[in-house]
């Protein structure tokens, strides 16, 4: 089940905590993402791990108006967002002084970037400015274009799919500010340069090239880029997918802002001239064919069109004649007698040059990346700016980089299948394995110690560990595992070794022999399968059939040495650069005295060292998830592939995470945290300054209140050391329902109150002017009258609720949007003759019955900016008569409208000069209509069914016309007659259903009203009167004898017809007395005029003495609010300061392993590098001797996991 709970502030969709879920299953997860998704709500939490499914189209959700709803607030106080994520981080960083990274995973195309992009903005608004700061923000941002144009490229699944994984560091002083970052590069997919799939593209950087530089035709013609070569149609490595153009970029555009961001980096106009002149280089070399010819009797080759092998030489600063000999031939030596080395040349056929010429593009292309990557961490660099410029700019370039915090950003192409897959998808889904193992080791684990350290019995969940398939792939040595098994060495070592013992031979005979043994090894591995000649790993997130092909050369990864020799000697500065391994004449006395496969770290060994590296770093971390969910693979908005999410929800294994994060408990908060929200539940809590207690003695007295409501919370709830825990989420929103309940009573108090304050300066002013009127006109006063505190809305706090929602229902039927003045209820003067008179009525005339000739009926007086309206509470017997005969009313309201008067109907306004509560309106009187006025009405023929229902009008459906509305209706819904004055409507008549209670049904004529608030209706009448009438004023007259104008039609009126008299009484009562001649209003004793200065004066030290006491009770709350902010504090340093022993603690024993297992590393290379010469069933008896286990992630990182689970030995 997938709750919609309501609150008083908004609907919440779903929930924002699948935490809360009652339903615990993928089904359940699978249902709330959608419901939120089809509401454009993307991001959902699961306790502390952050779900976000990519909508694919643009949300206006990353403003600044929106990040500065975050700023400061913990995570459950908001909605969930990536800037909650973010602020999280960042806070945490600065108040425990810890090293925080956010780790993004996910599939391709799921959105990662865009996460960590809205993660970089938010860090970089919030986070202190100055000079030097703002240029490290500068820097950092404006990375993102340029690593974006040269790492990021069109695939099947993503139009702006990262094609690398980046870690961004940024270094924070003390204070907050960034003084340094640093970004690492994983993995990029050096093969899309030679070979992108179909229909996607090669890196963005290349069609930006060549549609940004067409305005520039020297430049262009400098780089070859003309006639039949200038197109991206014109080059074999972007024209080979047939995929030119993504819909909604301009690539030309793209290309001022990738120039723009290597400006921003430091990057000088030659060195970005240069950089682009390596591009076009690669995009030449491309071009390059090459067709067969014999030489010798062997098979070689020759290059087809030399054109742009020489454009590409020129661009690369090296000559073109040794680069094709260097294409065509393979330097080969062999020992002769004596020990001479013999060296010759060994023809290449076309396949093996094309595949030496698609070598060195991929290597200048990645060394091209990296050399971005260094410029940027160039500019970045703390220390190097500090000796570069004057540090007096950089306050805190005393601290070392090691000295400060870090906040790290991982984005890192997620798990990949394809129709094809080979190396790169293989080391690519290696390292989300480690990941994956990483997020079990240390999100998983988590949740169990915290149960334990609060003390909180609960059964452990079982869940995949994927540490067997981290063995499979990167086991480093047999070793002895505990229950005696020998475990066999993982694929990348078997390939190593396959290389090292073939490394003369071609990539094929490298990867048929590899395939052999992988599967001679592995053949029981339940996550192993050789299907031919490829081979199956069924990974956490699905099995991935990989293919063998190109295992082996991809994996060599080093050029051939007589290339390599070829660009050291190169006249172009950015390549000597790029290639500094060792001088040419260096490399020439290496000579070939040692193989140079020995010396060259495989492609393999090299993704073991940086996911060992990048683990460490991100196991010194506290760290914070985003999981990134794809919504569809079509990449289109407002669709849902449940199939498709499902199958991430499973694989991100979303529902352990759940699972264990619930453990029996749906909610857990630390106590002080829980107070502050809940403390208003319990009178002994709340107000705040009467507790005194601890934060958890708070807690238990809150629950105990509730319970009194909610009597499962007793069993539902458990208290730990420093949290209280609820099992159920049904308890949860219980215990928030009787907060919002009781928060909803002060609100509406709150409200009432600060509607007094907001109008009062401006009523004191009115009242002070009609204080004056009344004493320039000798009227005396009411004791109840002077200094009363206006209120604006008196009605009873018990009705407030469904009397606001009825008189805006009025209101809204008749589009009067405008501003509420007053609402009261007011005493209305009526003849006894009037035919409607309800229960209400009939009792309320009991006030007056010494007079027969008139009642008293209570009438609800509304105020507006343009109208009043006068409302009637409503009753069986006052509806009565609006039903037509023999049908019974089912239409109740709980109030009438009587009259809806527009305020420039207000002619005047008359008092008497007594102490009395009365005040005549007088209204100009309606005119008596000879007829009914039918102008709104609606022709019969052009309405063929109702208005309402939709049924169509005939034989049994007759047409009926609203004669308030104009409109046609069936009779099911015009049953109801009302009298309709303002319509020419004297008698009932027929009104649809939606009219009742919403129709004037009096007629215009002064009225007599009685009210304790007299005063304030007059003023606020009146100078709602002058706005309305652009400051003309509206008369206030005072007359102790008056005759009302009465309605033309007498038997609709209802006011009185008799003349009315004002006198005074020697009592404090107010009386009626009167015939049909006349009526008596005797008005009772006032005050004396010197009662209102004393009044005011003890009004005025009673506000002192009250304000005195606030003042007293705030300095209490603020006292006793510091003194818990001050234990708070000292609590969470202690849990600093403990955690922070323990991470040293583990760094140590970290640092111990490491020297142990490097000496032991050692001997085994040595050891191997022995076995890498014998034959392979030397090979295959070697990896059978029983030795220890690695736990399938290295030596160190075992020991390291090992530490965390508090099993190491």
């Amino acid at each position: 089940m997938t709750p919609t709970r309501h609150t008083n502030e908004h609907a919440l969709i779903g929930v924002n905590d699948m935490v809360l879920l009652t339903d615990v299953s993928e089904a359940s997860i699978l249902k709330n993402v959608k419901l939120r998704h089809a509401a454009d709500i993307i991001y959902t939490y699961i306790g502390q791990v952050l779900v976000v499914l990519n909508p694919y189209k643009w949300l206006n959700i990353y403003d600044d108006e929106m990040m500065k709803r975050y700023v400061h607030q913990n995570r459950i106080d908001v909605p969930p967002h990536v800037f909650s994520i973010s602020e999280d981080a960042y806070r945490m960083m600065l108040l425990e002084r810890d090293h925080q990274c956010i780790i993004i995973s996910g599939e391709s195309g799921a959105g990662k970037t865009e996460a960590s992009k809205q993660i970089q903005n938010y860090i970089a608004t919030i986070s202190h400015s100055g000079s030097g700061i703002d240029r490290i923000k500068r820097v950092f941002l404006e990375s993102n274009p340029l690593l974006e144009a040269f790492g990021n490229a069109k695939t099947g699944r993503n139009n702006n799919s990262s094609r690398f994984g980046k870690f961004f560091e940024l270094f924070f002083d003390d204070l907050g500010q960034p003084q340094g970052g640093k970004v690492t590069n994983y993995l990029l997919e050096k093969s899309r340069t030679i070979t992108p799939r179909k229909e996607e593209r090669n890196f963005h950087i290349f069609y930006q090239i060549l549609r940004g530089l067409l305005s520039n035709s020297a430049f262009t013609e400098k780089l070859g880029l003309s006639g039949n070569t200038k197109k991206p149609q014109d080059f074999k490595y972007l024209n080979i997918s047939e995929c030119y153009d993504i819909d909604g970029v301009d690539d030309e555009k793209d290309f001022d802002d990738t120039m723009k961001a290597m400006q921003h980096v430091g990057m000088k106009k030659r060195q970005i001239e240069l950089v682009i002149q390596t591009c076009v280089a690669i995009l030449h070399l491309g071009n390059a064919d090459f067709t067969a010819q014999t030489i010798q009797d062997a098979e070689g080759s020759t290059v087809k069109y030399p054109e742009p092998v020489i454009t590409c030489c020129k661009l690369l600063g090296v000559d073109s004649d040794e680069c094709l000999n260097n294409f065509c031939f393979k330097d080969f030596e062999t020992m002769a007698p004596g020990g001479k080395v013999e060296r010759y040349q060994v023809p290449q056929n076309p396949t093996q040059a094309s595949a030496r010429r698609d070598s060195l593009a991929k290597i200048i292309y990645g060394r091209l990346f990296d050399f971005l990557i260094e410029r940027i961490n160039h500019a970045l660099d703390l220390q190097r700016r500090a000796d570069e410029q004057d540090t007096t700019n950089f306050s805190h370039c005393t601290f070392k980089m090691d000295e400060m915090s870090r906040l790290g950003i991982l984005d890192i192409y997620g798990f990949e299948v394809f129709d094809r897959n080979g190396f790169e998808q293989f080391c690519i889904n290696y390292v989300n394995e480690k990941l994956q193992q990483l997020f079990i080791e240390l999100t998983l684990r988590s949740e169990q110690d915290e149960y334990a350290r609060e003390g909180i019995e609960w059964t452990p969940i079982p869940f995949f560990n994927n540490m067997v398939v981290c063995d499979l792939v990167d086991a480093t040595y047999t070793k002895q595992t505990r229950q005696g098994a020998a475990q066999a060495p993982g694929i990348f070592l078997i390939l190593d070794d396959t290389i090292k013992t073939m490394h003369s031979q071609e990539g094929e005979a490298i990867d048929k022999t590899f395939l052999g043994k992988v599967a001679g090894i592995h053949q029981n591995h339940p996550h192993f399968t050789k299907r031919g000649r490829d081979f199956e790993i069924r990974h956490y997130a699905g099995t991935v059939q990989y293919q063998t092909k190109g295992f082996g050369d991809t994996n060599k990864g080093a050029l051939s040495p007589e290339l390599y020799c070829m660009l050291q000697k190169s006249k172009n500065k950015l390549i000597r650069y790029l290639f500094p391994e060792s001088s040419v004449e260096e490399e020439e006395k290496k000579s070939y005295n040692k193989p140079k496969y020995m010396a060259a770290p495989t492609e393999g060994s090299k993704i073991r060292t940086q996911s060992e590296a990048l683990i460490h770093k991100l196991m010194e971390c506290s760290p914070h998830y985003v999981r990134c969910l794809k919504s569809n693979d079509q990449k289109q908005a407002n669709r849902f592939d449940d199939g498709r999410v499902l199958h991430q929800i499973k694989y991100l294994g979303l529902l352990e995470n759940l699972r264990v994060r619930r453990a029996g408990f749906a909610y857990r908060g630390e106590y002080g945290r829980f107070l502050d929200r809940f403390r208003i539940i319990s009178s002994e809590t709340y107000p705040d300054h009467i507790f005194t207690g601890t934060d958890k003695k708070g807690t238990q007295l809150v629950l105990r209140s509730a319970a009194e409501g909610i009597p499962k919370l007793k069993e539902e709830a458990q208290f730990g050391k420093t949290m209280i825990f609820i099992r159920t989420p049904e308890t949860l929103f219980s215990i928030e329902k009787l907060r919002e309940d009781v928060m909803g009573k002060y609100v509406k108090k709150i409200q009432r109150i600060w509607r007094s304050y907001f109008g009062q300066r401006y009523f004191l002013k009115l009242n002070h002017e009609v204080a004056k009127l009344y004493e320039a006109n000798e009227k005396i006063r009411q004791r109840v009258s002077i200094c009363r505190p206006f209120q604006g809305d008196y009605l009873l706090p018990e009705k407030t609720d469904e009397i606001h929602a009825r008189i805006l229902e009025i209101m809204r039927f008749y589009g009067d949007s405008k501003k509420i003045l007053f609402v009261d209820y007011v005493d209305k003067i009526m003849p006894r003759s009037s035919a409607r008179i309800a229960m209400n009525d009939i009792h309320l005339a009991k006030r007056f019955r010494d007079c027969g000739s008139v009642y008293s009926a209570s009438r609800l007086l509304v105020l507006t900016e343009q109208y009043f309206y006068v409302l009637e509470e409503t009753s069986p017997i006052s509806f009565e008569v609006g039903a037509s005969k023999n049908v019974k009313c089912q239409i109740q309201p709980i109030l009438g409208l009587r009259q809806r008067v527009h305020l420039t109907m207000i002619e005047g306004i008359l008092l008497s000069t007594y102490a009395d509560p009365c005040f005549i309106l007088q209204i100009r009187p309606d005119p008596l209509l000879k007829e009914p006025d039918r102008s709104n009405w609606l022709e019969d023929r052009s309405v063929i069914q109702c208005m309402d229902t939709g049924k169509k009008f005939g034989l049994f459906c007759r047409r009926h016309h609203c004669r308030f509305s104009g409109k046609i209706y069936c009779d099911d819904v015009c049953k109801q007659v009302e009298v309709i004055p303002s319509l020419g409507y004297y008698t009932p008549v027929r009104v649809h259903d939606s009219c009742i209670g919403n129709i004037s049904t009096e007629m215009l004529e002064d009225q007599l009203l009685l009210s304790e608030k007299k005063s304030e209706i007059v003023i606020f009448l009146a100078d709602a009167i002058r706005v309305l009438a652009d400051g003309k004023t509206i008369p206030i007259n005072f007359q102790n004898s008056v005759q009302l104008r009465t309605a033309l039609d007498k038997e609709l009126s209802r006011s009185p017809q008799q003349e009315i008299i004002f006198s005074v009484t020697s009592t404090d009562e107010l009386k009626l007395m009167g015939d049909h001649n006349s009526l008596q209003i005797q008005a009772p004793r006032g005050v004396p005029k010197e009662y209102s200065a004393k009044r005011r004066k003890r009004l005025k030290a009673r506000r002192q003495r009250t304000e005195a006491k606030r003042e007293e009770e705030r300095a209490q709350r603020a006292q006793r609010r510091a003194q818990i902010e001050q234990d708070r504090e000292y609590e969470r340093i202690e849990r600093i300061k403990l955690r922070k022993a323990k991470k040293q603690a583990d760094r140590e024993a970290r640092l111990q392993s490491t020297q142990s297992s490097n000496s032991t590393t050692s001997s085994m290379m040595k050891s191997e590098s022995a076995k890498a010469r014998s034959s392979q069933d030397r090979f295959k008896k070697s990896i059978d001797l029983p030795q220890q286990s690695s736990g399938g992630m290295g030596s160190e990182l075992a020991a390291i996991l090992a530490r965390r689970r508090g099993n190491a030995e």
